[in-house]
C-alpha cells in the first residue's frame, strides 16, 4: 500500500468539521473556544484513532523505507496518542528521523520536546537549535517560537531586532505565538516604538487565531481597562474563561479567583479549587497560594504547607513572603533567621513591598 492511499484512508476515516470563514473582529470568546475545540476533536474521534490504528503498521513499514511523511505521521499520533499509544519518546524519535531527513515540521517538533522537556530533558539552547533549522525553511511556527526565544533570551541572548526579524514574517502568517509575542513588543516599547493599540490589535488577532496565553491579556485589559482598551469587566470575564478553557494557567488561577469570590459567576468554592488544581498542575504559583489559604480557612494544616511549598518552589513572591515571616518567628519550622533573610530576598527581587522593608529591618539588626 503507498503513503498516498493510506493517507487517503485517513482522512476520509475523519470527521469533517463545518465550513469555516476567517475569524471576524467581532468573534466571540466562546466561538473561538468552540472552534478550537472541534479542531481537536477531529483528531481525537474514536472513528479516526481506530483507523490510525489499523494503517500504523503500514505506517511503520513505509517509515521504515525511508519516507519521511509516514516518519512525521508516526510522531504526529504518538504525540497525541492517537489510534497507538501515546508515548512522548516513541513520537521523539520518528520526529527526530524526519527532521535529519529535512522535514521542517519534524524539525519544529523537536524543538518543541526540548523547549518543553517532553520526552528528553528540557534544554532551550537546543530547542533554540532546532526552531532555527525549521525557521530557515520559512516554518511559520518555528519562526515564531524563535522569535519568542529571543524575546525574552531562552536559549539565546536577549535581541529585540532578531525577535522582530523572526516573529513579523511568522505573524504575517498568522502564527498566534508570533502575533502575541509582537504584540508584547509594542504595547512595552520593546525594540519598537511603544503603540499599545497595534499592539492590542495583534493581541486580540492572537487571540482570534487561538491563543490562550493572547486571550487571558485580552480579558485582563478588558478587565483594567488598560492598553487603551475602555474598561468593560464583562467582557473581560469572558475573554478569561475562554483562556482557561483552552489551558491558559492564569486564565485558570484567575477563573478560580472569580468562582471563590462570586465574581461575574455563581460563588463556587468547589468550582474554584478545581480551577486552582488545574492552574497548579501547569505550575502556577498564584493558583497554588490561593489553595494554601483556602487549606488554612479548612483547618487543614498539612493540605496549607504542601501548598505553600509547592508555591515558594513555584517562585510566588507573596508565598516566599509568607514561609519568610514563619521561619522568622518559627511558626510550624524552627526559627532560623538566616533562612527567612534568603525568602524574603527571593520575593523583594520580584518587587514585593512588604519583604523589601523585611530585607532592610534583618540586615539592619545585623549590624
Amino acid at each position: 500500500m503507498s503513503l498516498g492511499i493510506v493517507i487517503a484512508v485517513l482522512v476520509a476515516a475523519a470527521p469533517a468539521p463545518a465550513p469555516q470563514s476567517a475569524p471576524m473582529p467581532t468573534e466571540s470568546p466562546e466561538a473561538v473556544v468552540a472552534r478550537v475545540e472541534d479542531a481537536k476533536d477531529v483528531l481525537l474521534s474514536s472513528r479516526f484513532a481506530e483507523r490510525v490504528g489499523k494503517a500504523a503498521p503500514e505506517l511503520r513499514d513505509l517509515a521504515g523505507k525511508g519516507d519521511v511523511t509516514a516518519m512525521t505521521m508516526l510522531g504526529i499520533f504518538y504525540d497525541m496518542g492517537t489510534g497507538v499509544p501515546k508515548d512522548a519518546v516513541e513520537s521523539l524519535g520518528w520526529f527526530r528521523r524526519a527532521a535529519e531527513a529535512g522535514d521542517d515540521y519534524a524539525m519544529y517538533k523537536v524543538g518543541e520536546a526540548y523547549s518543553k522537556g517532553v520526552g528528553v530533558k528540557r534544554d532551550d539552547a537546543v530547542a533554540a537549535a532546532w526552531y532555527r533549522r525549521a525557521a530557515d525553511k520559512k516554518h511559520p511556527r518555528a519562526m515564531g517560537k524563535l522569535g519568542l526565544m529571543y524575546l525574552v533570551g531562552h536559549g539565546v541572548s536577549r535581541d529585540y531586532a532578531e525577535a522582530l526579524r523572526w516573529l513579523k514574517p511568522a505573524a504575517d502568517n498568522g502564527d498566534e505565538t508570533a502575533l502575541a509575542s509582537l504584540a508584547t513588543m509594542y504595547v512595552d516599547g520593546l525594540g519598537v516604538s511603544k503603540d499599545e493599540t497595534e499592539g492590542m490589535r495583534l493581541m486580540r488577532a492572537a487571540a482570534l487565531a487561538g491563543s490562550d496565553a493572547a486571550m487571558f491579556e485580552v480579558g485582563r485589559a478588558y478587565s483594567l481597562g488598560t492598553h487603551g482598551i475602555a474598561k468593560d469587566r464583562t467582557e473581560g470575564q469572558r475573554w478569561i474563561k475562554a483562556s482557561a478553557k483552552l489551558g491558559s494557567p492564569e486564565g485558570m488561577s484567575t477563573l478560580g479567583f472569580m468562582y471563590e469570590h462570586g465574581e461575574g459567576v455563581a460563588l463556587d468554592l468547589a468550582e474554584a479549587k478545581r480551577w486552582y488544581l488545574a492552574a497548579a498542575d501547569k505550575g502556577n504559583g498564584q493558583a497554588m497560594f490561593r489553595l494554601v489559604l483556602i487549606s488554612a480557612r479548612e483547618n487543614n494544616g498539612s493540605e496549607m504547607n504542601r501548598w505553600l511549598l509547592a508555591a515558594v518552589e513555584a517562585g510566588y513572591p507573596e508565598a516566599q513572603f509568607a514561609l519568610a515571616g514563619m521561619t522568622e518567628e518559627g511558626v510550624g519550622r524552627p526559627v532560623n533567621r538566616d533562612e527567612a533573610l534568603r525568602l524574603y530576598q527571593a520575593a523583594a527581587a520580584k518587587g514585593h513591598r512588604r519583604a523589601q522593608e523585611a530585607v532592610a529591618r534583618l540586615q539592619l539588626s545585623k549590624q
